[in-house]
């Protein structure tokens, strides 16, 4: 039988951050250190990226054609997302291998559990 820790460490690294503390761990506070700042980052990146993407598609329907020059100005222009995307592009990995390794390390520590002490 696998043990818990590694049960955890997979849901983590697979699935998104935290959550193997929240199902096999049990251990909520911990999950959510992981879980809600993966979420906040994932979902600011998804927004910066919508917003540019809505404002080439309406620099797009203003000139009634899709040029080159245009596209690459505009791919420029979005690609500095300034500090807070990039906090959030550096997060998302950190809070990964975080996850991981908190599980694979503190998920059998016996002393973080009150209940099995």
């Amino acid at each position: 039988m696998m043990p818990e820790s590694i049960k955890a460490a997979l849901l983590s690294g697979l699935i998104f951050p935290g959550l193997g503390q929240l199902v096999f761990l049990k251990r909520r506070a911990r999950g959510c250190l992981f879980l809600l700042p993966t979420l906040a980052a994932t979902f600011y990146l998804l927004y910066t990226v919508s917003a540019n993407a809505e404002d080439l598609l309406l620099q797009m329907d203003a000139n009634h054609m899709l040029n080159a020059q245009m596209l690459a100005t505009a791919i420029a222009k979005s690609s500095n997302g300034g500090p807070l995307a990039t906090m959030a592009v550096l997060l998302l990995p950190l809070a990964w291998i975080g996850s991981i390794l908190d599980a694979l390390l503190f998920g059998e520590d016996h002393r973080l559990d009150p209940k099995k002490s």
